[in-house]
């Protein structure tokens, strides 16, 4: 009923706008001609287009904002719905010029055919040319795929390093290791050959600028300045072919008087509303309604085919609309610069075929196997047990989606819908490390050399997270559940449903409840007569995490559960006998062994210093990271520990995620987390 009253109003405005002229609109900016709708110029009058098209026109050059970033209007092409844009910061005659800012396909927004999708898909499929900028520390030793600037572009980047441009799409595997993706432009220019691109030719596509469509369902007669014309073309069309497919259904047969009496009266009711009053005279009589009205009759019940139609074919373009999002989707997924996607829930349930393959479960959710579209395997996280108002999912939003390091998991994407939440990240096909630590039956294991380089890969996550980012984040929650390894055993640090991050001019943070896993979780956050708690107590943690990778946790205290001594006094009596670490899997060569002997006792004596009660007499992570990548034999070993803290030490292994210390009442009292500035030693 909308559509039907519609296109009675339609003519009706186009009358009355004929009666009443409005102001005109400006046609044109520079060699931008002809401008009209949707778009429509800043300062033009209110029925000039669409003022989400809107185009700033300074200096006689048209301008369009997309992102809060400018873009120059190089033309518009409303046959084929598409304007051209280039980069307002590029610079015709410096060839080292290029774009300020990134441009990625987060134009287009929610299936709306009145925004900028990211390329056209009407009325034929297009896709954009990706420019790559990427810059690295050293010369690359095969750079046949990639154009190599460095020499002409030496005071782009202040000239310290290595400058190479990739033309086409560009996978996060493609960049070349060190080396960072600095920027991602796009282009329409056609290029010869794209295993053959020169600077000046990426210079002279990058000013040629890249297409958008602005409109992916219009019909042909959007480009029409008239309310009229976009009447009268589909209705022509429509009425030929309902003429051609039934007689005239609303034809009254046997009353003729009432028959010409209704046709006149629709008719001079029709002139009266909507002619002007120059035409309403000569056109208002019997004859002249019983002409109109006899049209009206026949066509206008004929009308409520237009809008079917019209639905069909709006959800046919709405399918090929789908298309560009599945595009941009694929490009966000492969590219390791980029925020993580958001999926639906049924999208989740697509990926993981129904939740069928379980991985595993942590503190706060199940973990499932998936699979993209592309292809590409992910891990997903389905959040069940989540705190008050989804503190947790918040808190691996917050710290993870913003972390890239090779020793932090990538969150791939996430789901929010209603109170079903998940998390998307990169598949690590050989599991945790908990399941090479405590294996019993030894059937797989790990030489002491992958070990180390776990150990270390581990601390430089940890280190990242402590100075790296522009926040100071503390995990909270290191343990061997929470590290996981790729295809070749590069660890990677996971779940910061526990972590905290604050601003680096923040030196406090109020928490009402410890966090940590039991046998990992420092001894400040249970008692705060110990110390304050900081970014120590992950140091603690990681200590800890060294211990059951050495098995100085189980193996020296045995199996006597009984046992109240805390286990690092072993380890100190253990030294204090001359003894040094024996290794398991040292195998027939003296030298193997004797260089597995020396790993075993520095990530000892690393892991006596990491877990101090104190805090204070822990090193920071950066030091920890010196010493494990230093000579052993010249770290010390720590002095002995108090024997008046022993009891508050002792604590039993668990691998579930618990907070403690929790407060119900209001009143309850605060647990201050300091963050110390951070000291190089």
């Amino acid at each position: 009923m909308p559509t039907f009253l519609l296109l009675f109003l339609l003519p009706l405005h186009f009358h009355l706008s004929q009666a009443n002229p409005t102001p005109l609109c400006t046609p044109s900016c520079g060699a931008i001609r002809n401008i009209s709708y949707p778009f429509r110029l800043k300062g033009d009058p209110g029925h000039c287009g669409d003022p989400r098209f809107e185009l700033r026109c300074e200096s006689n050059v048209a301008s369009l904002s997309l992102e809060s970033h400018n873009y120059n209007v190089e033309a518009i092409d409303y046959q084929n719905y598409t304007i051209r844009l280039a980069d307002t910061s590029l610079n015709n005659h410096d060839i080292c010029s290029f774009p300020i800012a990134s441009i990625y396909p987060s134009i287009s927004t929610d299936h709306n055919p009145y925004q900028f999708p990211l390329s056209p898909t009407y009325p034929y499929d297009y896709e954009a040319t990706f420019i790559n900028l990427i810059s690295c520390p050293i010369p690359l030793k095969n750079s046949s795929i990639f154009t190599d600037i460095t020499t002409r572009c030496s005071s782009f980047n202040g000239g310290s390093r290595y400058l190479y441009i990739k033309v086409g799409r560009m996978n996060a595997s493609e960049v070349p290791h060190l080396c960072g993706l600095d920027l991602i432009a796009m282009t329409s220019w056609e290029f010869r050959d794209l295993d053959n691109v020169s600077l000046s030719e990426i210079h002279r596509s990058l000013l040629y600028g890249f297409e958008l469509a602005f409109c992916t369902v219009c019909p042909a007669s959007l480009s029409s300045t008239t309310w009229w014309s976009l009447l009268t073309i589909p209705l022509v069309v429509l009425g030929v072919m309902c003429a051609a497919i039934s007689p005239p259904i609303f034809t009254i047969i046997g009353f003729v008087a009432l028959s010409q009496l209704l046709i006149q009266t629709v008719g001079l009711l029709y002139n009266a509303i909507g002619l002007p009053r120059g035409e309403r005279d000569s056109l208002a009589t019997p004859r002249a309604g019983i002409e109109l009205g006899t049209e009206l009759i026949i066509l206008v019940p004929r009308f409520i085919l237009f809008p079917v139609a019209m639905w069909v074919l709006i959800k046919k373009f709405q399918r090929r609309h789908m298309s560009v999002y599945t595009r941009i989707e694929s490009f966000l997924r492969n590219d390791n610069e980029l925020k993580p996607i958001r999926y639906s829930y049924s999208d989740i349930k697509k990926m993981t075929r129904g939740f069928q393959d379980k991985l595993g479960e942590g503190g706060f959710g199940s973990v499932y196997g998936g699979k993209l579209q592309s292809g590409f395997h992910v891990a997903v996280k389905l959040l069940g047990k989540s705190r008050g108002n989804g503190q947790d999912f918040m808190n691996e939003m917050a710290t993870i989606g913003r972390i890239h390091h090779v020793n932090v998991v990538k969150l791939v994407g996430y789901c929010v819908q209603g109170s079903k939440r998940a998390l998307v990240y990169d598949f690590m096909p050989n599991g945790s490390l908990e399941k090479y630590l405590f294996n019993r039956d030894k059937t797989i294991s790990l030489s002491w050399d992958m070990k180390f380089e776990i150990a270390v890969g581990v601390a430089r996550g940890i280190e990242y997270l402590h100075r790296g980012c522009d926040v100071q984040i503390l995990h909270f929650d290191i343990k061997p559940h929470n590290i996981l390894l790729d295809d070749n055993f590069i660890p990677k640090i996971s779940d910061f449903g526990l972590a905290k991050f604050f601003p680096t001019d923040k030196t406090t943070v109020t928490m009402t409840a410890a966090r940590g896993t039991i046998g990992y979780i420092a001894p400040e956050l249970i008692s705060r007569s110990i110390g304050a708690v900081s970014y120590k107590a992950d140091v603690y943690s990681f200590g800890m995490l060294l211990m059951e990778m050495v098995s100085l946790k189980r193996d020296l205290v045995g199996s006597n559960d009984n046992s109240s001594q805390y286990f690092p006094y072993w380890i100190y009596d253990y030294f204090n006998q001359g003894k040094d670490i024996e290794v398991v899997n040292g195998g027939d060569d003296e030298i193997d062994y004797d260089s597995w002997r020396k790993l075993g006792r520095k990530m000892t004596i690393v892991a006596l210093w990491c877990i101090q009660m104190s805090p204070d007499d822990r090193p920071s992570m950066h030091k920890v990271l010196e010493m494990l990548e230093g000579d052993v034999e010249r770290l010390k070993i720590p002095e002995y520990p108090s024997q008046s803290i022993q009891a508050a030490a002792d604590q039993r292994c668990s691998t579930d995620s618990v907070s403690l210390l929790e407060h119900d009442d209001a009143t309850s009292p605060c647990l201050e987390i300091i963050v110390d500035e951070f000291h190089i030693n």
